[in-house]
């Protein structure tokens, strides 16, 4: 350490000296100083300047660069929307009356010269704790520990305890600049989008994943597959039925589904109970049962293809449309009101509490792409 003798703005000096006198801190207004350029310096490093590093090219691996520093750079609002500094650092007061001894280490005073010359010391010292005011994080070590919150949450979907990671996560940008990271974040993991229907993912795993996707990717979306699957059809998931949705969408055997896939997947416990009749009919044992009428009546009237492809479908798919959704479509004349009710039957997909064998299979698939060509 050696003795460096600075004028700082008054209320720059004032700051630095309430900071290092208060009692939780300890620290003197050097090592606060030293702590502000190692910060926010991209050359100075030292043995935590390198641990960042470490887990910054764990969370860049995963994300990008722009979201990492996107991560450093995150600052906190006042309840007004302003930086906390614009009421705390005025870099247009005079400067103190005399010079101001501040200890910090040798290597760093003559790394700041060479970067800001002898003269500027001023007006850079401000800029930093203008910087150090408004960013979200006290320390580097309280940023890294946010980084290391998100990979958690990125590699396990741990919940993060950071309070900037929650924000980040959560995209409540109230109190921290984290919107456009939360947007970022959610990209990665674009198959949590609230807009996205199950087909929706389904449709686009099919399209962008391969054998270099992650199988831990892949078990994280065929959990939300299935999730959306039970709540839009409000019925429960049976096993055999996790494995088929599985085993279709990413192309592989239902022995390594059962293996790989569904002792990391805990399935959607939707109890799928309607009443008809008076008793309580279980929505998939209805499923199950029009399945098995469908394949014999294609067995007797010898429709062997249509048969062969029944039996290859879950039987939720099976029951798609309810007649009577058709017949108030057919009733409606308006194209808007047609619209609505279009996307309420391809919404429901596979939710019918009504089987007529004559409305199934090949005839039903046409029925829906017809529809879907109508919306476009």
């Amino acid at each position: 350490m050696d003795r460096k003798q600075l004028k700082l703005t008054k209320s720059t000096f004032e700051y630095l000296s309430d900071e290092a006198s208060d009692s939780v801190r300890s620290v003197t207004r050097g090592m606060l100083l030293y702590e502000m350029a190692m910060m926010f310096s991209d050359s100075l490093t030292d043995e935590i300047e390198e641990k960042e590093e470490r887990v910054n090219e764990r969370l860049e691996s995963h994300t990008d660069t722009s979201f990492r520093c996107g991560v450093d750079s995150v600052k906190v609002r006042n309840e007004d929307g302003s930086f906390p500094s614009q009421s705390i650092i005025d870099p247009n007061d005079d400067l103190t009356d005399s010079l101001i001894n501040i200890y910090l280490p040798v290597s760093v005073q003559e790394h700041l010269e060479d970067e800001w010359g002898q003269r500027y010391w001023a007006e850079k010292v401000d800029d930093l704790v203008i910087d150090y005011i408004d960013s979200a994080f006290e320390s580097r070590y309280d940023r890294y520990q946010c980084k290391e919150d998100l990979i958690a949450y990125i590699e396990d979907d741990e919940y993060p305890d950071h309070e900037v990671a929650r924000s980040i996560v959560e995209g409540s940008a109230n109190r921290y600049t984290t919107s456009d990271l939360h947007s970022v974040l959610e990209e990665d993991k674009w198959w949590l989008a609230g807009d996205l229907s199950y087909n929706d993912i389904i449709d686009r795993a099919e399209e962008e994943f391969d054998s270099n996707t992650p199988l831990e990717t892949k078990i994280d979306v065929a959990a939300e597959i299935l999730d959306r699957h039970a709540e839009q059809r409000e019925m429960e998931m049976p096993r055999k039925l996790a494995v088929s949705l599985i085993t279709k969408v990413f192309n592989v055997s239902e022995s390594y589904v059962e293996n790989e896939y569904l002792p990391q997947i805990e399935l959607p416990d939707y109890s799928g109970e309607d009443e008809e009749d008076g008793e309580s009919i279980d929505y998939m044992e209805r499923c199950l049962n029009a399945k098995e009428q469908l394949v014999k009546f294609l067995e007797d009237n010898n429709r062997e293809s249509d048969k062969d492809k029944i039996e290859r479908m879950n039987a939720a798919n099976v029951c798609m449309v309810e007649k009577d959704d058709i017949e108030e479509l057919d009733g409606l004349e308006e194209q808007e009101a047609r619209n609505e009710k279009i996307q309420e039957i391809i919404d429901k997909g596979s939710k019918s509490n009504t089987f007529v064998l004559q409305q199934q299979s090949s005839i039903h698939m046409e029925l829906i792409e017809n529809l879907s060509s109508e919306l476009e």
